[in-house]
């Protein structure tokens, strides 16, 4: 009889084939993201519960005596259960935890190893000689115990005698180390805002690098932006950053320090360089937190057990965020990229610390040189238009996508190997607006049949007719003598057409794109590398809809590995 392979059985969630059991109750998952998808109902049932109270009891059990927390290896209380606890558990047994293994940060292990020699030269001002030998002797006993907690990190001390030795100098240690009080700071920390102000030129403009932008709004976009006044002393102060935290004495936050009164400000190393966080969420499931580059404006997700982040000395504080927050009003998102220089001139300011700013445009914005026309009849027809209004990328705005868990569309896969993907978020309103646009797309087409051979300028706006013989909104990227490179603002796929080809685009089809480009990355962490582009693309269809992760700076997404396929 010939080897039979075992039938799998189906996800509880997606009914996909699954051979992932859990251990305590024997729900079926085809991967972790549908058991985390299910978790807050899985979490529920009976079987769950009892192991839970379990492990509960088994680690409260395990709490030493105070006597013995001294003899007792950080190691033996590191041990964690067989499955991560519930949320709404996970408090107790922090709680049991911090009972006998106390919390000692980094802040206290600075202050502490600071104190050490101010105690030591304290005593030697007051020591006496009737007193020599019993001050000597205590000095040395103080002198072990700090030498103790600071180089063994499996020698743990109990927090309440680090606390009462940190108190008997606090006013020497705090003035030595500068740690801050983070309560004291909460004006800086809540809203960061800056006291640096533009530099203005005779003209009343100023430049400025673009450094990052948010969405505050549905449609409201606020720039991060470093006036070139500045910008020697940023980088002057990054260098100090990496300077200051590569010493070893700044040791690594650890988990324990943001369960509880989490930092207003950490300096966290982002990519390869030190840089001033804000921390704008709690600690998810995963430990991880998203934070935010103050000085840049850079969001950033990390994982508090992979990442480096080190707590903030109270220069930190002290010198205010180098970049100003601006509301451009003359712009759109399609204008300005990131490390663009522009010029900007202050209209006026905000109580939350924004700017209200303008964009001055250079008049060669208007005059783009076009290359020379093909034939003297297209130059005539070119002649004739040259009053008519053109459409550039700055006539155009792009429909915001929240960040969030959200369905998508997919719309064009030309880019997959870019690891990038065209998509639309999956609303009833915006397949409406694609029937709609095309319907009308196709009645000016109709109306206006001699309309074509337009040659376009840099920038501009156009109808373009695609092989399937229909015309689309499109931008033109390059031109050359026949025609130019454009790229589909509705499905962002690049494609050549020659003039003839080519018609204005009318004011009555500028419309809003619903349309994004985003990278893609996969929900297991996987590489897009081992994606195989061809078999995956040959699976997908035209508004095919999935569900993905939207990521804050609303330029990439997480995607389950099962809309993929891999290589083998």
């Amino acid at each position: 009889m010939p080897f039979a392979m075992p039938v799998p059985n189906l996800c509880s969630i997606c009914d996909r084939p699954a051979f992932l059991t859990c251990i305590d109750c024997d729900t079926i998952y085809c991967s972790a993201v549908c058991q985390v998808a299910d978790w807050s109902e899985h979490q529920k049932l009976p079987a769950h519960i009892n192991k839970t109270r379990s492990s509960i009891n088994n680690i409260i059990s395990s709490v030493q005596p105070r006597s013995n927390v001294q003899r007792t290896k950080a190691s033996s209380f590191e041990k964690e259960p067989r499955f991560k606890l519930p949320s709404n558990n996970k408090s107790t047994v922090l709680s049991a935890l911090t009972k006998s293994k106390p919390n000692v940060s980094v802040n206290d292990r600075l202050k502490l190893a600071a104190m050490k020699e101010t105690v030591s030269q304290k005593n030697q001002s007051t020591m006496t000689s009737e007193s020599t030998v019993s001050v000597s002797s205590a000095k040395t006993n103080l002198s072990d115990k700090l030498n103790s907690l600071m180089i063994n990190e499996e020698q743990i001390q109990e927090k309440s005698e680090v606390e009462g030795l940190i108190n008997t100098s606090s006013s020497d240690s705090d003035s030595i180390l500068n740690v801050p009080d983070s309560s004291n700071n909460s004006t800086f920390s809540d809203k960061y805002k800056t006291n640096r102000k533009l530099q203005l030129q005779d003209d009343g403009f100023c430049r400025v690098f673009v450094k990052h932008r948010h969405y505050i709004d549905d449609e409201q976009l606020v720039y991060y932006i470093l006036p070139i006044a500045f910008e020697e002393e940023y980088k002057k102060y990054l260098q100090t950053l990496d300077n200051t935290y590569n010493d070893r004495n700044f040791r690594p936050l650890e988990l324990s320090s943001f369960i509880k009164n989490a930092p207003e400000l950490i300096i966290a190393k982002l990519e390869n360089n030190f840089a001033r966080c804000a921390v704008l969420t709690k600690v998810d499931v995963n430990n991880c937190i998203q934070v935010i580059d103050i000085d840049s404006g850079s969001k950033k997700i990390l994982n508090i057990t992979k990442d480096i982040m080190k707590a903030a000395i109270n220069r930190e504080y002290e010198i205010m965020p180098y970049c100003i927050k601006a509301i451009l009003n003359n712009v759109d998102a399609s204008d300005i990229d990131f490390d663009d220089v522009i010029e900007i001139k202050e209209l006026k300011s905000t109580e939350d610390g924004y700017i209200i700013a303008e964009v001055k445009y250079s008049d060669s914005d208007d005059e783009e040189e076009t290359l020379p026309l093909p034939t003297s009849t297209v130059q005539d027809k070119q002649d004739n238009k040259t009053e008519e209004k053109r459409y550039t990328v700055k006539d155009i705005k792009l429909k915001v996508l929240k960040p969030g868990k959200i369905k998508l569309s997919f719309l064009d896969g030309s880019k997959l190997k870019e690891g990038k993907m065209c998509i639309c978020e999956s609303l009833n309103e915006n397949t409406k607006f694609f029937e709609e646009l095309d319907n009308d797309i196709s009645n000016y087409v109709k109306a206006n049949p001699n309309a074509g051979n337009y040659v376009p300028i840099l920038h501009e706006l156009v109808l373009s007719k695609y092989t399937d013989g229909n015309y689309y909104r499109a931008l033109c990227k390059n031109i050359d003598e026949n025609g130019c490179s454009v790229v589909f603002l509705e499905y962002f796929n690049d494609f050549y057409v020659q003039f003839k080809d080519i018609m204005k685009l009318p004011e009555s089809l500028l419309r809003k794109s619903v349309s994004r480009v985003i990278s893609i990355k996969l929900a297991s962490g996987k590489s897009f590398s081992d994606v195989d582009i061809d078999a995956s693309l040959n699976q997908f269809e035209i508004n095919q809809e999935f569900e993905a992760i939207v990521h804050d700076d609303v330029k990439s997404a997480t995607v389950d590995d099962s809309f993929f396929i891999f290589k083998k």
